[in-house]
């Protein structure tokens, strides 16, 4: 009597298992996850010109420029962007009221802004409101965003961006879309 429960079970299991591995293969070959939400939001868009919110305030790219600068050793990219035409921006010191900043690897290529390490200081976006009280070079630093630097080439840096930056202090801020300014000499550079 032992030797037939023993068995009996052994053939329960046997029957489960042979059912379970004729069974639909969607355990072992899981259908693909459906597209994340937030992966087109991470992509800089090349088809548009930069364009967005700075603290509340519609902001379109217009003017800007690029150079750069020197930390620990190391060479950066700093871009600035404007909604304002200057003739010559690269003589162009504060620029627009409202603008955007830009710090990336001095090279072609992406850089994303990785929220879960706030020490990480390049790539940024910082979002300048000239108009706030306070530190306004530094006063809206995007949480999340990607910078993307198409091509350094000619005179030109030309690129994209998407960024945003998170705060119920102030106004919506963001921007997406593509940019393409001069390049010039920077006298931190040389330091």
């Amino acid at each position: 009597m032992k030797y037939s429960k023993c068995v009996s079970k052994y053939l329960i299991f046997f029957a489960f298992c042979s059912l379970l591995a004729c069974s639909s293969s969607d355990y072992s070959n899981p259908a693909p996850a459906a597209p994340d939400n937030n992966s087109a939001a991470q992509k800089p868009v090349y088809n548009n010109i930069a364009e967005g919110l700075v603290n509340g305030r519609s902001w379109k790219f217009v003017s800007g420029k690029a150079s750069l600068f020197k930390r620990n050793g190391k060479f950066y990219l700093e871009v600035k962007l404007w909604n304002e035409v200057y003739s010559d921006p690269c003589n162009q010191y504060f620029g627009s009221t409202y603008q955007i900043r830009l710090y990336a690897e001095n090279k072609v290529g992406e850089g994303k802004i990785d929220p879960g390490d706030p020490f990480n200081l390049i790539p940024t976006i910082i979002f300048s409101d000239l108009t706030s009280s306070g530190d306004y070079r530094n006063n809206m630093v995007a949480s999340e965003g990607v910078i993307h630097v198409q091509s350094m080439a000619n005179g030109r840096v030309v690129g994209a961006v998407q960024g945003n930056f998170r705060s119920s202090s102030v106004g919506r801020t963001e921007v997406i879309g593509n940019f393409d300014v001069p390049f010039c000499e920077s006298k931190r550079a040389s330091n």
